[in-house]
């Protein structure tokens, strides 16, 4: 070894899976849009979401994936809030995803159990 170089062991310690946050702010966004179609669709509670989706130019079968979604756990939103999701869940997924009404069952059809 050359003078001035250090070499150095780096043992890894008990939890070396431990993976960093990383926020997906497409997801995010996704949650916000839930929330949003959660609060259209529960004001107008005498329309059917044919109605909803005609008067204000929306998809009836988006708006109802999002209304779903706006059902998630609260500790799993929490988690997609501070980039605490699996690496398999993004927007894409989740969307395509028949999601549970049970907040267990939806930990664990996610990734979270």
């Amino acid at each position: 070894m050359r003078k001035g170089h250090e070499l150095r062991l780096i043992i890894p310690g008990a939890s070396t899976d431990v993976v960093e946050p990383r926020r997906d702010d497409k997801l995010i966004t996704l949650l916000a849009g839930a929330q949003a179609a959660h609060a259209l669709i529960t004001s107008r509670p005498e329309h059917s979401l044919n109605r909803i989706g005609s008067d204000t130019g929306r998809c009836r079968t988006r708006l109802s994936k999002l209304f779903h979604l706006s059902l998630l756990a609260p500790d799993i939103v929490v988690a997609i809030l501070e980039g605490r999701q699996p690496s398999s869940l993004n927007a894409s997924s989740l969307m395509q995803i028949e999601l549970p009404l049970a907040w267990q069952d939806q930990r664990t059809v996610l990734g979270f159990a």
